[in-house]
């Protein structure tokens, strides 16, 4: 059934119901190591205590301020090859 007959008609088209196990290992493997990440933020809290907000603003500043470096040297490196 295309999505044409499925308007004309009113019926709602159907979809495929496909999950080999490749996709269910993958899918677990996702939702481990995003527990993982959880559990790693919260321990890090925890031991902060009440500045754990003050940690969280620090640890942002200092990646965004390595981010900028690393992209701004990549930019300046390809303007360099042209």
């Amino acid at each position: 059934m295309n999505s044409t007959t499925a308007e004309t008609t009113g019926m709602r088209p159907r979809l495929a119901r496909t999950l080999t196990l490749s996709h269910a290992v993958l899918y677990a493997l996702g939702v481990t190591i995003g527990a993982g990440i959880y559990v790693f933020v919260s321990v890090a809290a925890g031991r902060a205590g009440m500045h754990a907000p003050l940690a969280f603003l620090g640890c942002s500043t200092s990646h965004g301020l390595e981010r900028g470096l690393v992209c701004g040297t990549r930019h300046a490196n390809a303007r360099q090859r042209k």
